[in-house]
């Protein structure tokens, strides 16, 4: 007999873990960054780490480090700081390692381009 897992089923378990991580980095993501997560509730951000994390696959970022970077950019740009077109140009660049991607945002872009994004939103 073997065992077959649907993709909806495959998804309903991702969802369950995703959830349970954005959870989990509740706590971390209030030491680590203080006063940056005074006015969100730990619902917002649980949520805001949610959809970061359903963004990051798509640029390739696979590392736990540069995944809570992504997330803690989110919240310390804008939540679409990656919509940004600098920022969504490096971060979709396929020329680019995933494991390069963010410290190619900070070798790459001035303070003016991360204004522009915070701006954004």
């Amino acid at each position: 007999m073997t065992l077959t897992i649907r993709d909806a089923q495959l998804a309903s378990l991702q969802h369950a873990v995703d959830e349970r991580y954005c959870r989990e980095l509740v706590p971390l993501l209030r030491t680590r960054c203080g006063g940056l997560l005074t006015k969100h509730s730990d619902e917002d951000i649980v949520a805001r780490a949610s959809e970061a994390l359903g963004r990051v696959a798509r640029y390739g970022l696979e590392d736990a480090r540069d995944i809570l970077a992504f997330i803690v950019l989110t919240f310390a740009v804008g939540p679409g700081f990656d919509t940004h077109p600098s920022f969504a140009a490096i971060l979709a660049d396929p020329r680019i390692p995933g494991r390069r991607k963010l410290p190619a945002l900070f070798e790459r872009l001035d303070a003016s381009l991360w204004d522009a994004a915070a701006a954004r939103g």
